[in-house]
């Protein structure tokens, strides 16, 4: 089963829209294939020239290795720059903590992408520790309400804005994958 949204519907024969004067347009392509559980993304380069079609697939493994990655800067910017650079008013320890929190979540993301042999339990398991994480972070900011500084509130709450959804789409891809085996499983 495959599901295709579009933008702008191409013209037969060729991978980009045109318009009535005949210049190329922006065409996005948002497909998901239920037997890979990829998300595929066709964007064209707006030059003058013919632009090479780029793909960009991003598929449950390379998931993990942007969780890791994301969860990589949350290690350095909470452990090195909020607690030596940018005063939060929150206890270093606190900030250590948390900065050792998000290098086990890369670490356990790294060795998901590079051992597990199906990424839809690591997916899950990811996704339900990022909005752990993020919990904790807004709770430790309310604990310390009185102490914390604007940056720190800016921060936390930015860096929430970003995982929660990144969690929320890893748990739908694992939720899709499982559904997906369970069907499998009955044919």
């Amino acid at each position: 089963m495959r599901r295709c949204f579009s933008r702008r519907a191409p013209e037969v024969g060729s991978p980009f829209a045109s318009s009535s004067d005949g210049e190329k347009q922006r065409f996005f392509e948002f497909s998901l294939d239920a037997s890979n559980i990829g998300v595929i993304v066709r964007l064209e380069r707006q030059t003058h020239f013919e632009s090479p079609v780029d793909w960009y697939l991003i598929t449950k493994k390379n998931l993990l290795l942007f969780d890791c990655a994301g969860a990589a800067v949350t290690c350095v910017v909470t452990g090195l720059i909020l607690t030596t650079v940018v005063q939060t008013g929150l206890p270093t320890g606190l900030l250590w903590a948390l900065a050792a929190t998000a290098a086990l979540f890369a670490c356990f993301d790294l060795y998901a992408y590079f051992h597990a042999s199906d990424a839809c339990w690591p997916l899950a398991t990811i996704g339900l520790l990022n909005l752990t994480y993020c919990l904790t972070a807004i709770m430790f900011c309310v604990a310390f309400a009185s102490t914390v500084t604007m940056l720190g509130v800016i921060y936390f709450t930015v860096e929430s804005m970003i995982v929660i959804p990144l969690a929320a789409l890893e748990l739908t891809v694992a939720r899709h994958c499982c559904r997906v085996k369970r069907n499998d499983n009955q044919l």
